[in-house]
């Protein structure tokens, strides 16, 4: 075993990293034993300042965490961890011989996900790692999830707004030749939820307005002159059939 790094994995996937941080050589050397040989890339740290350095380097996927040690604790390391936005999301098992609950929930506090007290027992730190590595890679596997299904909404939200645009400007379009509020009377807003057959019966007042000679009027004119001519006309007309709640239903010409 190295100072800082030793790997112990053999298999061709990409193994797991796990720092294992601890002043205490025989310490380090009993639980390095313990997670030897199960397909962890295994790291090491004797320092609190050196657990941070490898840890912004490799990014492990957890770290085992002693907290009596000199110059920086393993409070303070779990504290600075953290506040990293980068290193913040790795799970950190607190490993120590302080036993007091208060110690516990000191740990808890900072953040660890679990705390086993010294001595160990082999199989609960294997059982332990082992819960916390799924649950992490579970939640991992759930961010990237959540990622896709936001960038399906994005597309979607896209869609929705290119297809309501479109329907606004159709709706705009039908509206020059079926008025809105003929629409309305039938208690529909849209033209697309008009059906064959719809159909009310309501007291109405119907206007028919016709251009004296217009027929005379028309053949003595290009056609510029007549589209001019109806033009000024409506313009004249439209205001005061809308200022009193009425609309324009057609437009009839004599051929």
């Amino acid at each position: 075993m190295t100072n800082e790094l030793t790997s112990s994995a053999t298999n061709h996937q990409q193994p797991e990293q796990l720092l294992l941080v601890d002043d205490n050589v025989t310490n380090l050397q009993v639980l390095h034993q313990t997670l030897d040989g199960r397909g962890y890339k295994l790291l090491v740290a004797k320092s609190g300042a050196s657990a941070l350095a490898i840890a912004a380097k490799a990014k492990p996927s957890l770290i085992l965490l002693d907290i009596m040690m000199p110059e920086m604790d393993g409070y303070e390391v779990c504290q600075q961890l953290k506040s990293d936005p980068e290193l913040k999301d790795i799970p950190i098992i607190f490993l120590s011989a302080l036993t007091d609950t208060k110690d516990k929930v000191k740990g808890l506090d900072l953040g660890a996900v679990d705390y086993i007290a010294k001595p160990f027992q082999p199989e609960e730190v294997i059982a332990r790692v082992n819960t916390h590595l799924t649950i992490s890679s579970l939640k991992r596997d759930l961010a990237e999830k959540n990622q896709e299904l936001q960038s399906v909404n994005d597309i979607l939200e896209e869609r929705v707004r290119k297809r309501t645009a479109e329907l606004t400007a159709l709706n705009t379009t039908y509206e020059r030749f079926v008025p809105r509020e003929f629409l309305s009377l039938l208690g529909k807003k849209s033209i697309l939820e008009i059906s064959l057959g719809d159909q009310i019966k309501q007291k109405m007042t119907v206007m028919f307005a016709d251009v004296r000679d217009w027929t005379t009027l028309s053949e003595s004119m290009s056609p510029r002159e007549n589209f001019n001519f109806i033009n000024a006309y409506l313009q004249w007309v439209s205001p005061v059939i809308k200022e009193h709640h009425g609309f324009i239903d057609k437009y009839l010409g004599m051929g």
